[in-house]
């Protein structure tokens, strides 16, 4: 629910409830989850040049398994957003996340901060970049700097391409890259294409260098009907334990307008897990969710 959307000061709130269950399987990977989330934004227009937003995010997920695992993240943090020249404008955002870990064997608790700032620049045909970021994962911490251009073509297609670098705190540097494309080849046909490569770190807090690679393609088949087409490799090195691991997924989803604000979606996925090369796991899913898009004023 959002407020004040042309006022000096509005308001977003999201509430959100999802369950998740098992039938007839012994696999113990597989475990009903129940996961809520609650989060608020306030925005203030300070000035006609600058724009403070800060949030807040509470998310709980209760799983079913064998020490029933009940994990609670609290993320909170503030945005400044400033007009530094006509064609340039700044973005300084300090964030931190409480998480809390409680089973039948005890409470663990961590703390992870992190540090973003950029200044972009924009242009007639796109828009220029640079950022610098820093993460703190509970002792572990790295640094990143990348620039990224967002280029408009005159074929209507949107290319977005980066490359910068990333360090550990134990001294390790990797590079990072972003490279997105997208166009409508046909009307009512859209592909699109993204790779990134960028580091961050494990839940045993080992630093990763994560590697994705998506495809999607999506086609207007009627006024009211659409299909989406999803393919995706994602790959893991785990530079602490030594394991590369690799998933690869294909998905298919209809959606269907039932009237002006009601819609019906059916998706199926397929994903098939390699760590060091070698085929662990198999997971398909079917879903289908009924949303309803309103808006009113308070």
């Amino acid at each position: 629910m959002e407020t004040g959307r042309t006022a000096r000061f509005g308001t977003t709130t999201r509430l959100e409830c999802r369950q998740r269950d098992f039938f007839d399987t012994v696999d113990p990977s597989l475990v009903d989850e129940t996961r809520t989330i609650f989060g608020t934004d306030l925005r203030f227009t300070l000035s006609r040049r600058a724009e403070l937003r800060t949030f807040a995010s509470w998310t709980q997920t209760e799983e079913d398994d064998a020490i029933n695992t009940v994990d609670t993240d609290l993320r909170h943090g503030a945005t400044l957003e400033v007009l530094l020249d006509r064609p340039w404008t700044g973005d300084f955002q300090v964030a931190r996340t409480d998480e809390e870990t409680e089973t039948t064997l005890g409470t663990t608790e961590q703390d992870t901060y992190d540090i973003t700032a950029s200044a972009t620049r924009f242009m007639p045909n796109g828009q220029l970049t640079f950022s610098a970021a820093y993460q703190d994962d509970g002792g572990n911490t790295l640094t990143s700097l990348d620039v990224v251009r967002a280029l408009e073509m005159a074929n209507g297609a949107a290319l977005t391409a980066g490359i910068g670098l990333g360090v550990f705190d134990n001294g390790d540097v990797i590079s990072t890259a972003t490279l997105r494309y997208n166009q409508e080849i046909l009307r009512g046909r859209t592909l699109s294409l993204a790779l990134t490569r960028e580091g961050g770190f494990s839940d045993d807090d080992d630093s990763v260098i994560r590697t994705t690679f998506n495809v999607n393609y999506a086609q207007e088949l009627t006024r009211v009907g659409r299909l989406n087409l999803t393919t995706a490799l994602a790959d893991l090195e785990d530079r602490g334990a030594g394991d590369d691991t690799l998933a690869v997924s294909l998905g298919i989803t209809y959606a269907h307008d039932l009237t002006e604000d009601w819609s019906l979606q059916a998706r199926a996925d397929r994903r098939i897990n390699y760590t060091n090369g070698n085929r662990t796991d198999s997971v398909d899913q079917f879903s289908i969710a009924l949303q309803r898009t309103f808006s009113f004023r308070p």
